[in-house]
């Protein structure tokens, strides 16, 4: 049997995993989980460095669509430069909240009862669209 750390651990790797390709938010069952079997929260750096290992996996899957779209960037007119600039414009909103919401997001973002009722009420809003 593992110790409780590794367990915690390979419990919210798996969850991360699994979570990130579908369409369900894994942050929001990454704070959910330890809460549901009772277990103390990572934090948030825990959460990032489960996301930082995601990015590794994405960008080993797809260095090759990667490097296409950074060697198209500085021809903004061809479909893959234009995609390249899209994707930078994309991020730019969800950086600047990250930014600015950085100590919400650590605290009031993180509690399991706002979560599960978000996640309730988006999935009841899809349900009906």
């Amino acid at each position: 049997m593992l110790p409780f750390e590794y367990r915690v651990a390979v419990t919210l790797g798996i969850v991360q995993g699994l979570g990130e390709f579908l369409p369900i938010s894994s942050s929001a069952h990454l704070i959910l989980t330890p809460w549901f079997f009772g277990w103390p929260d990572p934090g948030l750096t825990f959460d990032v460095a489960l996301h930082v290992g995601t990015l590794v996996a994405v960008v080993a899957y797809f260095w090759r669509d990667l490097l296409k779209l950074v060697l198209a960037a500085p021809r903004p007119r061809t479909p893959d430069g234009r995609l390249a600039w899209l994707l930078v414009l994309g991020a730019i909103p969800g950086g600047l909240a990250g930014v600015l919401l950085d100590d919400l997001a650590e605290q009031a973002f993180r509690n399991p009862l706002l979560i599960a009722g978000t996640l309730s009420l988006m999935g009841l809003g899809l349900y009906f669209a």
